[in-house]
């Protein structure tokens, strides 16, 4: 199966949120959230839900969240409206099922997350990954982020690092 018969469906309305949260908690079910409380995220502007699509059925998922960064701290709540020179786009989360990785379709779905970020004039695309996570960095690293810090923050109750690509 070839990448470029990928194709992308942004979930924007209550309908579909419960197959994405079903989707969602199979990749990383540490989450801790709700399909209820992902549905309140759908609906709020500054997240951005697409499904990646092949030939029909779902393979995997991207999730976008627009923030602010002020005086170097990232701030939640973008205004609503265009992005400026403070805006930047969090790659929440991204995965493509197993039996369709090493095909190239992580990169497209990646890919899909800075066209997205370009088209919106978000200045920079960042995300939080685990040290060990050698698969997830090395395709960061074919797709130009580069790592800017070892964060404190934690997922999964490990610490993680920052990657970053300015557009």
């Amino acid at each position: 199966m070839e990448a470029k018969q990928l194709k992308f469906q942004q979930v924007n309305e209550k309908k579909g949120v419960y197959g994405l949260f079903v989707l969602i908690k199979s990749f990383f079910p540490y989450i801790e959230y709700s399909s209820q409380e992902l549905e309140k995220m759908v609906l709020d502007k500054n997240h951005f839900y697409f499904l990646a699509k092949l030939n029909g059925p779902t393979i995997g998922f991207l999730h976008l969240k627009a923030e602010k960064e002020v005086e170097n701290k990232i701030e939640n709540n973008l205004e609503k409206g265009p992005a400026n020179e403070n805006s930047l786009l969090k790659l929440c989360g991204m995965a493509v099922l197993e039996e369709f990785r090493k095909k190239g379709l992580g990169s497209k779905v990646l890919q899909k997350a800075v066209e997205f970020a370009k088209e919106k004039n978000f200045k920079k695309i960042f995300l939080y990954v685990h040290p060990k996570n050698e698969a997830a960095k090395n395709l960061y690293k074919k797709n130009c982020f580069v790592c800017v810090s070892h964060s404190a923050i934690e997922i999964n109750k490990e610490l993680v690092e920052k990657w970053e690509r300015l557009l």
